[in-house]
């Protein structure tokens, strides 16, 4: 029937009030999809609901990312072990967006597969960070900080903050007050990684010709403009409903990350042309490599742990994390 053919074709969206806690977002009054298949799901993406740009976004993200990979490797080439933790930090700003983009994407399928999702999200956002902080230790240090041993510290931290990072925003799911504790696992890897870059840009001089520098004070002021929106929930909290579609905060936060990730691949890139002279020869890349993957490894097993206690809650009768409403 006619009917039938039009449900399948454009999938229904509810009110908050239609949808189970679990899946509410806070401001957020409409545009909600059902539970859904994977079918569905990925049907629903070509259509309007408050999922849609959240998914296009990032998987728009995703393929600018590895369009500038490959410019990336057409210029630099792969032989020099040099640009290795720029192109080890391009393949997390690829996979860090897709990971998120499936995240909102496949959400509904059941309210254990939406906490499943997102700790898949947090995990990639986390290896991400690590890996961009690798790159930083290459390229982007001040100069008195160019040096092995520098080097090392900071990849030492970034491992442990990024495994802590995981741990804590996938416990919190569990928590029905989150936003603060979820943000401090990801702020104190996000400072352990610019504290340097900050350095070096309150030392560079007003008047520094440095190609890097604009792109790098920008990136800040994006990481800024993410944290602001993750916790104040703007411009929804001041009209619910009226941004449930387009203009939401959780939209505006991908965009902003997006635009940070394309500021610091264009800065690590003019580092790494333009500060030849002041690079360790070559670049620690094996602990960057032995580094990745145990925060990779370590990511992956607190993934699991705390999916297979979903499952548990499931099985019991719990449900999976809190049943109010989230900012995921």
């Amino acid at each position: 029937p006619a009917s039938m053919q039009a449900a399948y074709l454009k999938p229904a969206v509810l009110r908050h009030h239609e949808v189970p806690g679990h899946f509410k977002e806070v401001f957020i009054l409409s545009g909600y999809r059902p539970v859904s298949s994977v079918a569905q799901c990925v049907r629903s993406i070509f259509s309007w609901n408050n999922e849609t740009l959240n998914v296009w976004s990032h998987l728009l993200g995703s393929l600018a990312f590895l369009s500038m990979a490959v410019g990336a490797v057409s210029e630099f080439g792969v032989s020099d072990p040099a640009v290795w933790p720029l192109y080890l930090f391009l393949l997390a700003s690829v996979l860090y967006p897709l990971a998120s983009a499936l995240a909102h994407m496949f959400n509904v399928l059941s309210r254990e597969a939406r906490d499943v999702c997102f700790f898949i999200d947090y995990a990639a956002i986390a290896f991400y960070g690590h890996c961009a902080t690798c790159a930083y230790s290459a390229y982007s240090l001040p100069g008195h900080m160019m040096a092995p041993a520098s080097q090392l510290l900071l990849l030492a931290a970034s491992t442990a903050t990024a495994i802590w990072g995981v741990w804590t925003s996938c416990r919190t799911r569990f928590m029905p007050s989150r936003q603060v504790l979820r943000l401090s696992g990801f702020v104190l890897a996000c400072l352990i990684a610019n504290l340097p870059v900050l350095a070096r840009l309150a030392a560079a001089a007003a008047n520094s010709d440095e190609a890097s520098l604009p792109h790098w004070r920008r990136q800040l002021w994006l990481v800024l403009a993410m944290a602001f929106l993750y916790l104040t929930h703007l411009p929804e909290r001041l009209w619910p409903g009226a941004f449930d579609i387009v203009g939401h905060s959780h939209q505006l936060f991908h965009l902003a990350g997006c635009m940070g990730t394309a500021d610091q691949i264009a800065a690590l890139r003019f580092d790494l042309r333009d500060r030849r002279p002041l690079l360790t020869s070559p670049p620690p890349w094996l602990p960057m490599l032995v580094s990745a993957g145990l925060v990779a490894a370590c990511a992956c097993g607190i993934v699991l742990r705390y999916s297979l206690r979903v499952r548990r809650l499931a099985a019991a009768g719990g449900g999976g994390g809190c049943g109010k409403k989230r900012s995921d």
